[in-house]
Order: structure tokens, then sequence, then C-alpha cells
């Protein structure tokens, strides 16, 4: 069951997700959460919604052995998400980190785990983390698809090789 799975789009066709791909050198620009068979929560411009799985281009999916507790854990907390703003702040910091090459500063990262807004990333880091799943060793963040990619080709869950 898809229920608590991360879904993984590679690939852009817009040039936003090109951005995001050039930005964090990977081939994914988006991650969602899985709320059920056909839905997941997405964080978009300009709030986190719940869409359907067939709405993107492409998507690879996790496979995390979740217990039934943990699955409920996962969606309660991306449901509880929904409506939130964008977090529109992070992107410019990743961009201007990738073009200058200097690391978002602590105080930097400490402002935008504050802030109300969250990225796709972000949303998907928080909610594993309340599924009992720590994914990645820094603030949720900090976390870009890039990551997920990386953790999906280390477990084999990446299918297509586009």
């Amino acid at each position: 069951m898809l229920s608590g799975q991360i879904g993984l789009v590679r690939n852009s066709t817009s040039w936003v997700g090109k951005v995001v791909e050039w930005a964090t050198d990977s081939t994914s620009h988006h991650v969602v959460v899985a709320i059920g068979p056909d839905l997941c929560v997405s964080a978009d411009l300009p709030r986190v919604i719940i869409r359907g799985h067939r709405e993107f281009h492409s998507m690879e999916w996790s496979d995390f052995d979740l217990t039934p507790e943990q699955q409920e854990a996962v969606v309660a907390s991306a449901l509880s998400m929904v409506g939130r703003p964008y977090n529109v702040p992070a992107i410019v910091l990743l961009l201007l980190s990738k073009l200058t090459s200097v690391p978002i500063p602590r105080f930097a990262v400490q402002w935008l785990e504050r802030n109300p807004g969250l990225d796709c990333s972000q949303l998907a880091h928080i909610a594993m983390r309340a599924g009992g799943l720590e994914l990645f060793p820094h603030d949720a963040s900090l976390t870009v698809p890039a990551h997920y990619e990386h953790l999906f080709r280390e477990r084999g869950w990446l299918t297509k090789h586009l």
C-alpha cells in the first residue's frame, strides 16, 4: 500500500523543475507523501495541497517497510501540513548557495526551521520523522529532492534510469 510512502518526481518538463535539478545536481525536482492509493500531499506554489498521483509526469515510489502505526503517523503528519504556505525563501537560499558556492549560514537555517512555509522535501522529511524514520542527518529545511534521489538509488527503488 502506498500510504506513507514517498514519491520522487524526476526529469522535469518545466523550467522551475529544471532549475531545482540544476541547483541540487540531480535528476529529481519534487517529492510528495502518499496518503492513499491515488492521492498525495504536495508542497506546490503557493501552498501545500492534496493532489492525485497521476498529475505528475513521472513518479518513483519508496518502499519503506512501514507498520500500520507508522503509515498512520506519516499520513496524519502530511495531512496536518495541508494549507501551509510554500517556503519560497528556502529555494532562494538554495539557489544563492549554488551560485556563490557558499553554504547556507546556520542562522538562516534556524530561521527557515521556524518559518511556517514548507517546500516539498521539508514536508516529506517532517512527515517521515513523525513516523519514526530519521532519513537524513541534517535539518529538514536543508533537505532537497536530490537527497531522496540518493536514498532511492541506495535502496534500489529507482526503476527508471532517465
